[in-house]
């Protein structure tokens, strides 16, 4: 019930805007550890105090990050990777991204460091697929299911 109410919330207040929304939720009780809804950056999550001293005083695999992608596009390498910051603390169990699209996709924490060269591999994948003859969401979800054998994790739409 959280997970919806959360992700409703996100939809309408970035509906038809480039941003994105943040969200901690406690994995077991669902309540509201953190939220940063006030950026102006495009494409791209910023933690404000709320969220970095929630990643500092929870337990480890403790809370959900959740945030939208106007997109509708699948989880990004730099929303994989993230997870993997020290000063996460390893505290979030896994993240979803809300697509304004109504998709809505999980992802894990690697446990292999994605390093930055990984990031134009990811993007010439992507570019193989699309000249194949794959729309763009395919394309990165293809790309996705390579790099989760590469750097050890999961991910998946929900339909």
């Amino acid at each position: 019930d959280s997970i919806s109410r959360v992700s409703r919330q996100m939809l309408q207040h970035r509906n038809g805007t480039p941003y994105e929304d943040y969200y901690l939720i406690d994995a077991e009780t669902g309540r509201v550890i953190a939220l940063s809804n006030k950026a102006r950056k495009r494409k791209g999550v910023v933690y404000n105090d709320q969220v970095r001293n929630a990643f500092k005083d929870n337990p480890e695999q403790s809370l959900i990050s959740i945030h939208n992608h106007p997109s509708g596009h699948p989880p990004s390498p730099s929303d994989l990777a993230s997870l993997q910051q020290r000063s996460k603390n390893n505290t979030v169990k896994y993240g979803l991204t809300i697509g304004h699209d109504g998709s809505v996709y999980w992802y894990t924490r690697p446990n292999k460091r994605i390093p930055k060269i990984a990031l134009s591999k990811y993007s010439h994948q992507i570019e193989k697929f699309k000249k194949m003859g794959y729309n763009e969401v395919v394309a990165q979800e293809k790309t996705l299911e390579i790099f989760s054998n590469l750097f050890e994790f999961e991910f998946g739409r929900i339909d």
